[in-house]
């Protein structure tokens, strides 16, 4: 039954957190950290909701936290290279969401390349690297054509290049 409860105000905290009501998120995030003695999946949610609130520096030390435990946790290095990319901190962005890929495809887990390609793109274009940043783009979108993040990046990467230009 504790299982079925967790599981249930994740999905609350994850539903909240995409709609955009972070207080709401916040509040059962609170709730299942009192239900979770899972400590490394509470502290991801909680990077996470410091991620989407824009405290970047925070939740980059929560996703750095997780991975000084576990080292080859693909989904806090896709999110910390994400983070470090916001950050503008695109070198070490590319490393984080590079070992990600390469572990995911060393597990044969595609699923998730396309949103770790998405920002690739985005630390390629941060970088000057555009025709990578392009093929990392066109990767993420031959996987997953309605993934949210490729399409906010893509915006991100267009506004650099018409303020370059």
């Amino acid at each position: 039954l504790d299982d079925l409860i967790r599981s249930w105000v994740l999905m609350l905290v994850q539903e909240h957190r995409a709609s955009g009501n972070l207080e709401e998120a916040e509040h059962w995030l609170r709730t299942l950290r009192d239900l979770t003695p899972d400590l490394a999946e509470l502290q991801f949610h909680e990077a996470v909701q410091h991620w989407y609130a824009g405290h970047l520096t925070e939740a980059e030390a929560g996703f750095s936290e997780i991975l000084a435990r576990e080292p080859d946790d693909t989904a806090a290095l896709a999110a910390r290279g994400q983070v470090r990319a916001d950050l503008g901190r695109f070198a070490e962005s590319l490393h984080d969401l590079g070992k990600a890929r390469d572990l995911l495809e060393a597990f044969e887990s595609f699923e998730n390349i396309a949103y770790i390609e998405s920002g690739r793109g985005l630390a390629l274009a941060g970088l000057g690297r555009n025709a990578e940043a392009d093929s990392a783009f066109d990767t993420s979108a031959s996987l997953a054509p309605d993934n949210a993040w490729l399409h906010f990046n893509q915006g991100l990467v267009a506004i650099w290049r018409e303020d370059a230009g």
